[in-house]
Parts: structure tokens; sequence; C-alpha cells
């Protein structure tokens, strides 16, 4: 009965979200379009992508916030409605929006974008996500190089050069073009990325024939592009390096990107628990195996937009995560497609689990003081409650959850 009361209250709760919708979406972008048209000393930045988007604006915001009167996005909201409440945030002394644009599917950009009329752009990468959508990496890139053929010919792109689908798009815009990389002709070179932990990311840069160096609070070698977007930015907009690396240095980690977590019990968690398409989670891994600590645990969640067969990219994933942790755990429907691994090197331990409660249990009984735990999975598994549960009375033990936003911030849980 209980299960029951439950189903028809996440039943209600989306039908009353998608009558809400219909009620106030349309008039408050209508709203914005029209208070765009008088929006004339503001610099609009439109950052699509296939990840990297959130981190990439919010360390955007960090840089520029200091120097000019700015505003973002909240969150992770990246659709129509984001970008029309976004300009209704913006008055006549703000200088800059930093906005996120999102696309699950052909030609989701072109309302956002017709909102927005970005000044400058910020492509981060491409890779296959939305796969049931999108089904190849040159259709995802078709839709994401909208950003930049929309972009005024004073504007700039700003684009991530070691992308060999983005690198290609400043052929695409009369708009000045910046890039970011490793490549010898990059505007912002890196030179150097270091990050084993338990020591932080840090970065060599080379600007105009001149080297600087970058100690961040990152985690994870792979986070480097969305700083190096951020500092190309902030650059274009006119910081200056110095200052943008100052600040750079002071900016944390966001909640569920490669976040470090320290419970009260002394198990050090990192969190990259908000989305885990396959094409993302070799490098977290990468991280773990480069990563010292007294014993490595891996968690892997339900694994998103996998081209090919589901049982062999798990497999595949199960391997590769027993080569960099003494235990690896599997969690969702799909889990069990794991334990196929080929063989499992002695000492290891490999095991999946399907039921939320029992996995919670068995970690609570099993991973100790000094333990290094990667937790990869998408936000619909609701594993933050792993993490949570250690520091504080969990309340939510839901197999099932409907509620997209992140555990966190939920009143259900603590």
């Amino acid at each position: 009965m209980k299960i029951r009361a439950q189903h028809i209250s996440d039943y209600l709760h989306r039908r009353a979200k998608r009558i809400a919708k219909r009620l106030y979406r349309h008039p408050v972008i209508g709203l914005a379009r029209l208070k765009r048209r008088y929006l004339s000393g503001t610099t609009f930045i439109g950052i699509t992508g296939s990840s990297g988007k959130t981190t990439t604006k919010d360390l955007i915001h960090e840089l520029l916030r200091e120097e000019f009167q700015t505003v973002k996005s909240d969150d992770t909201n990246n659709q129509v409605y984001s970008v029309a409440r976004a300009l209704l945030d913006v008055r006549n002394h703000t200088q800059v929006l930093v906005q996120e644009i999102g696309a699950s599917a052909n030609n989701d950009l072109n309302t956002s974008l017709g909102l927005l009329r970005p000044d400058i752009g910020v492509v981060t990468n491409i890779g296959i996500e939305h796969f049931k959508r999108f089904r190849t990496r040159e259709m995802i890139a078709a839709e994401k190089s909208k950003l930049v053929r929309c972009l005024p010919p004073n504007g700039t792109a700003v684009l991530n050069a070691d992308d060999e689908y983005v690198r290609e798009f400043a052929e695409m815009t009369s708009a000045r073009v910046f890039t970011y990389g490793s490549h010898e002709d990059c505007d912002l070179r890196v030179r150097n990325v270091s990050s084993a932990w338990p020591k932080r990311l840090a970065l060599t840069l080379e600007y105009q024939r001149q080297c600087h160096t970058a100690q961040t609070q990152f985690c994870g070698a792979h986070m480097a592009p969305c700083i190096l977007a951020a500092l190309a930015t902030s650059l274009v907009v006119g910081v200056s390096i110095e200052s943008a690396i100052a600040r750079i240095e002071g900016c944390s980690p966001t909640l569920g990107r490669m976040m470090p977590h320290k419970t009260a019990s002394g198990v050090q968690f990192i969190r990259d628990d908000w989305k885990a398409p396959y094409w993302s989670v070799y490098e977290p891994i990468d991280f773990m195996k480069q990563a010292d600590a007294k014993r490595k645990v891996i968690i892997i969640g339900t694994i998103s937009d996998m081209p090919g067969t589901t049982s062999t990219k798990y497999r595949s994933v199960a391997e590769n995560a027993l080569e960099a942790a003494d235990i690896v755990y599997f969690f969702g429907p799909n889990s069990h497609k794991a334990l196929r691994a080929r063989s499992i090197p002695s000492g290891k331990t490999l095991r999946a689990f399907t039921n939320f409660r029992e996995f919670a249990e068995h970690l609570k009984s099993t991973l100790t003081q000094g333990d290094l735990v990667l937790l990869k999975a998408s936000n619909a598994d609701h594993l933050a409650r792993l993490v949570i549960m250690y520091d504080e009375n969990l309340a939510c033990w839901r197999q099932r959850c409907e509620r997209q936003n992140m555990c966190d911030v939920c009143r259900l849980v603590t």
C-alpha cells in the first residue's frame, strides 16, 4: 500500500508539473524575447557541448564577477525556459550573462539561440550523448555548431581545439575564433597537466608566449578542458591572465562533478554522480589508476548512451575498473552484466547490487577510514545518498524516484 501511494504521489507530481508548464512557461518565454530586444549593454555568453557545460559556466561566472556585474543560469538548467528566466534576471547594470545551452534532440538549440542571441559562444566537446536521438557524433556536432554559426561578426567563438569536431567549427563562423587546448597554435595552450590524488589538478599554461602555472582544487586531468574554457573566455571578456589564474585557484568543483567529500568517519569520496554516459566513464577510472590511497573502491551506477551491446560495454568497464581499484561495485538493473568480466585479479572484488538498502548496508559495514571511493553514476540512480548517510540520518530509502534534483537538496532525504 505504501509503495502504491508513493507511485500515485509521483504521478500527481509529474502531472502538476506538466500543467504548470502550460500555464506559465510560454508567457515567460515571450516576455524574455521582448526584453532581449532592448538589452544592448550586456555581453551574452552561451556554452554548449556534450559535457562540462555547468562546470565551465560556474567557473566563468567566478572569474568575471569581481570585475563585471555578472549573472548566470541556475544549476544545470539549460533549456529554453532556463534561458528565458536568466534573461529576466538581467538588469540595466548587468554587464555579462553566462548561460549554458543543452540539446537532447535535433533543432533543440534553435529556439534557445534565437532567444539568447549570444555574443560569445563556448563549445566544450562533442561526445555520444542522448544516443536514441543523436545516433552519431556527426549529428551531435551539427546541432552544437549552431552556437558558433549564429554569432555576430563582432562576436567570439571559444573552441576546444583538442576535440576534432569542435576544431572544425572555426570554419563555420565569421566571428573571431579563440582556441584553447594542447596544440601549439592554440591561443591558450596547456603544456602540462598533473593530477595524482591526493594532489589536485595543476596546469602549466602558455599565453602570448608567457608561461603560467595554475594550482587548482579540482580532481582529475579530464577536468582541465573546463578550466581552460573558463580561462579562455575570461581573457576574451577582458580579464588579465594573472587575475584569471589567481581566481581559478580559489574555485571549488561543482556538485556531482569529480567533487571530493570526506565523511566524518574518514572515508574519502570522489563524487561524479551527475551523469554517466558510456563515453565519460573511463576518464574517472583513469583518475583512480593514478591515485594513491590505502584502498581504492569504485562504485558505478547506471551507464547510459551505449552504442552496441550493453553486456559487452558493462564487461569492458568492469575489467577496466578492476585495473584501477581493489573493490568494484555496480548498481542498477544492468549491474549483473558487469559480472561477466573475463577475469578478476587475485585479491580484488567485483560485486553487483540492484537493491539500494542492501547496497547501502553493505557499504556501511565495508568501507573504512582511509578508503578512496569513486562514485560514478547518474543522478537518476540517486546514489548520492550513499555519501549523505555517512554524515546524516538518511530518511529516504526509495528504490525508484522520479525526482530530478540532487539528493543533497531534496527535503525527503534527511
